[in-house]
């Protein structure tokens, strides 16, 4: 679901990633039932949400659910062709969020070859945020989230970062 993906100046290709988490529709209801947090389809709205009781099931128009799966950065050291190396990203509270973009490499003076990666928040997330993941490493590793705006009346959806001409 919605890949990013840029190269880093030592030529490492980085593919960032949100996963779902697909369920047959018997197994989502008993994972839910055992406080997984699952997701069905509201068809009037054309929403993913938490079911709230049995009309939300038998409304659901398919025959599986979703769970979010999380976030990662697949790193490739041959232009793209192989991807040999999968890093999880911990989003601490911010388990719905993604972005479609890329990392972006740093250039300014204070924090020169740093990776900045932005995620916003999905269509079921309330809380609302965007927020922000550094690496140092080229990509293996990188830091906590820093929030970076929070409003529970819109959605930060698709967030991507960029450095200002001034660093």
């Amino acid at each position: 679901e919605t890949p990013g993906i840029m190269q880093t100046c030592a030529g490492t290709v980085l593919l960032n990633q949100f996963r779902f988490r697909w369920y047959p529709l018997a197994l989502a209801r008993r994972r839910h039932d055992d406080g997984d947090e699952i997701h069905v389809l509201d068809p009037k709205t054309f929403e993913w949400r938490r079911p709230r009781n049995d009309a939300d099931w038998d409304a659901h128009p398919y025959p599986y659910a979703r769970a979010d799966g999380g976030a990662f950065i697949h790193r490739s050291h041959d232009g793209g062709r192989t991807f040999t190396e999968t890093v999880p990203i911990d989003l601490g509270e911010y388990q719905a969020a993604f972005s479609p973009r890329g990392a972006i490499e740093l250039s300014g003076e204070l924090h020169s070859g740093e990776l900045l990666l932005a995620f916003g928040s999905h269509d079921h997330d309330p809380s609302g945020a965007a927020c922000v993941v550094r690496s140092s490493d080229d990509g293996r590793s990188w830091t906590k989230p820093a929030e970076v705006a929070r409003d529970p009346s819109r959605l930060f959806y698709e967030s991507g970062a960029v450095e200002c001409a001034d660093g």
